[in-house]
């Protein structure tokens, strides 16, 4: 049985581009594609789980960093 993809809605490209926002817009062009995440991760060479990190995580990564960043301020 085929896999349903939905399209996301398109990041904003205007701002400063950042993790979140690169992840946020590799989801949205495979989706818009109609590639699931397991033929993109395979397309690149990567795991299923590399791929998903490079689509989810990395909005964490980002905000992990500005947290750093607010508790070095702090101190």
């Amino acid at each position: 049985m085929a896999r349903t993809i939905t399209v996301p809605q398109p990041p904003q490209l205007d701002a400063p581009l950042d993790m979140a926002t690169l992840g946020a817009f590799v989801r949205y062009k495979r989706s818009t594609l109609g590639i699931t995440l397991e033929n993109a991760a395979a397309l690149r060479g990567l795991s299923k789980q590399a791929a998903h990190v490079v689509q989810r995580c990395a909005a964490i990564r980002e905000q992990a960093a500005q947290l750093e960043e607010v508790a070095r301020s702090a101190f």
